[in-house]
């Protein structure tokens, strides 16, 4: 898993809450992949999840995350997706 750590009051690998923010609840998910899909919980993590190419993104097609942009602390990938999208913020 590749991990992009842009605040440092995010805690390590720990799911549940970040020992700062309290417990994690889901803010929005979809899908961006054939076979990729994305979550945003309240502590502001972003985890990428799934297998293979990310869709790409312009300034006419954009992220579907792009409006919680604000809220995004920390990015997760997993493994197994092989290509971060255009245009992916």
């Amino acid at each position: 898993m590749c991990i992009i750590d842009i605040s440092c009051s995010v805690s390590d690998n720990d799911d549940t809450s970040d020992g700062i923010c309290g417990r994690k609840t889901v803010v929005a998910s979809g899908k961006c992949g054939e076979k990729i899909a994305w979550e945003l919980d309240s502590n502001g993590k972003l985890e990428i999840i799934g297998e293979g190419e990310m869709d790409n993104y312009s300034t006419s097609n954009v992220s579907p995350w792009s409006e919680y942009a604000s809220e995004v602390y920390r990015v997760e990938f997993d493994d197994d997706i092989t290509t971060i999208g255009n245009n992916s913020r």
